[in-house]
C-alpha cells in the first residue's frame, strides 16, 4: 500500500511545519530574560529609527520612545501573529482542498478563518504565559490582545 499524497496535503503539510517553526520561535522569545529581550527588540528599534531618520527631513526629531512602542507591539507581536494567522489560514485551506472548486463556498473560507482564529488565541495567551517564566518578564492581557490582533 503506497501513500500518496496530493499536492494540497503536500502545500498544507509545508505550511503547516513553518507554522509549528513560526510558534516554537515565538515561544522561545517570550522565555528570553527580560535583558535579552530588550537587548533584541532594541537592536531592531534601533533599525526602524535609522529607516525612520533617513526618510523624513533632516529637522524632523524622531520620538524614540514612541517608534520603540510601535516596533516592539506592532512588529513584534501583532506582525509576527499576523504572518502567522496567515500561513494556517492558508495551510488550514489546503487540507480541505480537493482537485477542484465546484461546490466552493464563502462558508469553508468563513470556518477556515474561525480556525485560524481559534489557534491565534491560544498562541496569544500561551506565549504570554510563557512570559510569567524567565525573571523580568510579566505576561500582560494587553499583549494578549495585541498577539491575536
Amino acid at each position: 500500500m503506497s501513500l500518496k499524497l496530493s499536492k494540497y496535503k503536500i502545500i498544507f503539510l509545508i505550511l503547516f511545519l513553518i507554522y509549528i517553526a513560526l510558534f516554537i520561535g515565538f515561544i522561545l522569545m517570550a522565555l528570553e530574560d527580560s535583558q535579552k529581550s530588550t537587548n533584541t527588540s532594541n537592536g531592531v528599534v534601533e533599525v526602524v529609527v535609522e529607516v525612520v531618520e533617513a526618510v523624513t527631513p533632516n529637522d524632523y526629531e524622531v520620538n524614540v520612545e514612541k517608534v520603540s512602542i510601535i516596533t516592539r507591539k506592532m512588529i513584534g507581536h501583532f506582525g509576527y501573529n499576523l504572518i502567522m494567522g496567515m500561513i494556517l489560514m492558508f495551510a488550514i485551506y489546503f487540507l480541505f482542498r480537493k482537485d477542484t472548486l465546484d461546490n466552493f463556498q464563502i462558508k469553508y473560507l468563513i470556518n477556515y478563518m474561525i480556525i485560524a482564529a481559534l489557534f491565534s488565541i491560544i498562541v496569544a495567551v500561551v506565549s504570554e504565559l510563557c512570559e510569567l517564566i524567565p525573571e523580568g518578564r510579566s505576561c500582560e492581557i494587553k499583549d494578549m490582545f495585541i498577539d491575536y490582533g
